[in-house]
């Protein structure tokens, strides 16, 4: 895809989900760049400020976070059409709470915080950055009920019905853990689906 088309489609989107005027919507999406990440980039990285949105065009996203022993925890899955942002870091300009790495080589629209805040009135900033918080919390929502599924089995089967796209891309490692079960439990999983 092309970035006119791409700056199409994040148009739709902001369309869809904001109450930005046509010319606003315009000027947003023309003051977006364009990047390409290849698998296993990062897009923003834990501990390190995030001082920029992304909308996702291509590919897959995915963010994840590290305890003090060093436990990678997969936190959600980013696909086409949705933003990628830590929206603490980039709202308060604290370290980020988690990394957002390419799972499979992506595109994105995206901007930095001080354009954002030099092109939008304050009250539509904070209408963007509400609507990324609100697709935020959807993504934790979703993680949360991942959780709380009574079998790993059952919870494995809600995933590769709900995220198809992601099955091939990502590893076992990384789907367990989104799943909060152990990687021996998703082989296990995974063999009798395939039975």
């Amino acid at each position: 895809m092309n970035l006119s088309t791409n700056r199409q489609k994040f148009k739709m989107f902001l369309q869809k989900h904001s109450t930005l005027t046509g010319e606003q919507q315009n000027e947003l999406i023309t003051n977006f760049e364009e990047l390409h990440l290849a698998k296993g980039e990062l897009f923003t990285d834990q501990d390190r400020l995030c001082n920029r949105i992304g909308f996702l065009v291509s590919g897959l996203l995915y963010a994840t976070s590290c305890d003090a022993n060093d436990k990678k925890y997969t936190n959600c899955f980013y696909e086409p059409d949705m933003l990628a942002m830590c929206y603490q870091s980039f709202t308060e300009q604290t370290p980020s709470c988690h990394s957002i790495k390419a799972l499979a080589d992506s595109t994105l629209l995206v901007i930095d915080r001080e354009t954002l805040k030099n092109i939008l009135p304050a009250d539509y900033e904070r209408e963007l950055i509400h609507l990324f918080l609100q697709k935020a919390y959807l993504l934790m929502d979703e993680h949360a009920h991942y959780l709380t599924i009574k079998t790993a089995e059952d919870a494995y089967y809600k995933f590769i019905k709900d995220h198809p796209a992601v099955i091939p891309y990502a590893t076992k490692d990384i789907i367990a853990s989104y799943l909060g079960v152990r990687r021996e439990m998703l082989s296990f999983c995974k063999k009798k689906k395939a039975a």
